[in-house]
């Protein structure tokens, strides 16, 4: 702040070390209180400083620098996927009730870190599925198990993620090969006793049994 002539303007400065001497750039004409610099490199750390000027052109001594590093790229997945140990019952293929678990394969970020995994679970494999039947944040691990009371007997259900590092970039969409819904047991079930005669004469019984399954 200048006590005396005011309209203080500003000019901002980037480099490539605290010194600096390389890859110095600046904001041009003196101007507001902020400036985006465009073009940063990703995983460059970057130094930057401001000088203050007031009406009469005064200029006061650069402010003490600070830096961060440049982080433009969001996390990735190796995939997003059903088979996990919590599909079980019996496999990641099928499951024979409503409560399904996702988790994801190798997932990264190579600077700032993951921050987040937004999801959508849908019976629909439409990336991303409009109509989710459940979505929202689900922390940096990336896991859920859910229970889904609306889906019914032979669906089959979508997990499609996307994930958010600690500076906000969001990555694409990820999605589940799909694990289907197998509510109803086999049947009806039969047996034929020795081609269905009435006796036998022999202490062998061969019994012929035939069942049927909605999923297989």
């Amino acid at each position: 702040i200048d006590p005396v002539s005011g309209m203080e303007t500003y000019r901002f400065w980037r480099a490539d070390d605290a010194s600096f001497t390389t890859g110095v750039v600046n904001s041009g004409a003196w101007g507001a209180t902020s400036f985006n610099f465009a073009g940063l490199v990703h995983a460059q750390k970057y130094y930057y400083r401001v000088e203050a000027r007031d009406r009469v052109f005064n200029v006061c001594s650069f402010s003490a620098e600070v830096f961060s590093t440049q982080d433009n790229v969001a996390p990735t997945v190796a995939s997003y996927t059903d088979n996990v140990p919590d599909n079980n019952d019996p496999d990641w293929i099928y499951t024979r009730d409503k409560t399904v678990s996702f988790g994801p394969v190798s997932l990264t970020d190579d600077l700032s870190g993951v921050a987040d995994v937004f999801i959508r679970v849908a019976t629909d494999p439409t990336i991303p599925p409009p109509s989710p039947i459940s979505q929202g944040w689900i922390g940096p691990a990336g896991t859920l198990t859910i229970n889904l009371p609306t889906v019914t007997d032979a669906d089959y259900v979508y997990a499609c993620v996307q994930l958010k590092d600690n500076v906000g970039n969001l990555s694409g969409w990820y999605r589940s090969d799909g694990i289907r819904v197998d509510l109803t047991p086999p049947g009806p079930v039969s047996i034929i006793i020795d081609g269905g005669n009435a006796f036998t004469a022999t202490t062998a019984v061969s019994l012929t049994l035939s069942a049927w399954d909605l999923n297989g």
